[in-house]
């Protein structure tokens, strides 16, 4: 039966992919956000080259490993298990991506010791998905005196809506791209692996970033084409 159906038909077996369920809600907030995205590139060529679109990630010492690829070949089981601390030491990075080169990264820390992110400590920074360190009183203030009106955030004219990281460039590029190639060898410490991040970033040519931003912008048509609906199936 499965040679009839890869070689006689031509099929091939896919996985249904998973996603988060949106309400209507959901989809309608995606909807108007990138339609109003949309007519801000079509208003303007240069709105694509001025927008930062910016987030936070946690980078742990112990590593980030993907367990489909964890397989162990033998004529027996291994005798061996691999462990992690409950804990694992860990890095915030924070990194904004202009389609003229990322920002970054600049790590959340004091005298060299990781801290945690509190809204206190975002002002110093620029982020605009809906955490609620992000849209603290402090942090939208902050913001509104740097930026003015040109913010994409949960309380803002512009709002980024929620359960949306199929559109951040950051998310579906960035973070996985970055955490395999600072992950390739393990680092031996915090200043190993923040040296790797910074490396990896650097490495990072102007034509990758500018297809990112093109795959950004086909992801927002996209996102309004199907009325603010899933998108990762038909890209």
């Amino acid at each position: 039966m499965m040679r009839v159906m890869t070689e006689d038909l031509g099929m091939f077996p896919y996985r249904i992919q998973t996603h988060q369920k949106f309400s209507e809600a959901d989809k309608n907030r995606r909807k108007e956000m990138t339609k109003v995205l949309l007519d801000k590139i079509e208003e303007s060529d240069t709105f694509l080259k001025n927008l930062w679109t910016t987030d936070e990630a946690h980078f742990y010492l112990d590593g980030q490993v993907n367990s489909k690829n964890n397989v162990y070949w033998g004529t027996s089981p291994p005798a061996e298990v691999a462990v992690r601390p409950l804990h694992s030491c860990k890095v915030t990075a924070w990194v904004a991506i202009p389609s003229r080169g990322i920002i970054g990264p600049f790590f959340f820390e004091r005298n060299g010791v990781a801290v945690t992110v509190n809204s206190e400590r975002y002002i110093e920074w620029f982020q605009q998905d809906g955490a609620a360190l992000h849209t603290a009183n402090v942090s939208i203030e902050w913001l509104k005196q740097h930026f003015k009106k040109r913010i994409v955030s949960r309380r803002c004219q512009i709002e980024w809506p929620p359960y949306s990281p199929d559109l951040s460039p950051l998310d579906f590029y960035l973070w996985g791209y970055l955490k395999n190639k600072v992950y390739e060898e393990k680092p031996r410490d915090l200043n190993q692996l923040k040296e790797k991040i910074k490396d990896e970033i650097s490495a990072i040519e102007g034509p990758v970033l500018k297809a990112v931003m093109q795959n950004f912008t086909l992801r927002i048509k996209k996102c309004n084409e199907v009325n603010g609906g899933h998108i990762e199936h038909i890209l």
